[in-house]
């Protein structure tokens, strides 16, 4: 897939679509996480077998949302970072280099910035890049 680049503004523009999707997917996430914690033990009755048959599906439909949600939001230029914390990212060019504009569900507006190779933890404040 072509890299899709975006201003800050264009990424703010694009966060309340890409909020509710990415609430969506952690939503998905976590009923997965929770199913795939289930241990099923059952005797060997026939009519045991189809709660299992019932579960994988319900499992399946799961993991369908899930990665739909993903997929809509790769196709819109969204970089996912950590789907449990709902941190994503949105690449930028500034000063002819790769940047990533860093946001975090539960922020108001995309507020930081940082280098492709830096991550979370090296987040500076987007008024740095003027």
């Amino acid at each position: 897939m072509e890299k899709l680049y975006f201003t800050p503004e264009e990424a703010q523009k694009l966060l309340p679509r890409v909020k509710s999707i990415l609430t969506k997917a952690m939503h998905f996430k976590r009923l997965l996480d929770l199913a795939a914690s289930v241990d099923i033990t059952y005797a060997d009755e026939p009519t045991d077998r189809h709660f299992d048959t019932l579960f994988n599906k319900e499992f399946h439909r799961l993991s369908y949302e899930f990665y739909s949600q993903v997929e809509l939001l790769e196709m819109m230029g969204v970089i996912i970072r950590d789907i449990d914390a709902g941190l994503i990212d949105f690449l930028c060019v500034h000063q002819s280099r790769e940047i990533c504009l860093c946001f975090k569900l539960g922020e108001k507006r995309i507020t930081h910035w940082h280098e492709c190779d830096a991550g979370f933890d090296g987040r500076k404040p987007l008024a740095e890049l003027k």
